[in-house]
């Protein structure tokens, strides 16, 4: 999974450094490199936790919001 081209541009555009930064993602497939990437273009800044959020009007709506909440 990539993220989508929104996120794209604006880690592209945008320079963010010595920010503390949370990443999310919110799917219907795979989460593959998706953290991984956004690491990369995100060098210099810190990084506080992944949250993968997989299906969510699905399953595991309660499990979701616990780890949001946390």
């Amino acid at each position: 999974m990539n993220y989508t081209s929104a996120i794209r541009t604006f880690l592209n555009d945008v320079k963010l450094s010595s920010k503390k930064i949370g990443l999310f993602a919110c799917r219907m497939g795979n989460v593959g490199r998706t953290f991984k990437r956004m690491k990369k273009k995100l060098q210099g800044n810190e990084i506080l936790g992944e949250i993968d959020i997989s299906q969510p009007l699905k399953k595991g709506k309660e499990k979701d919001a616990e780890a949001v909440a946390k």
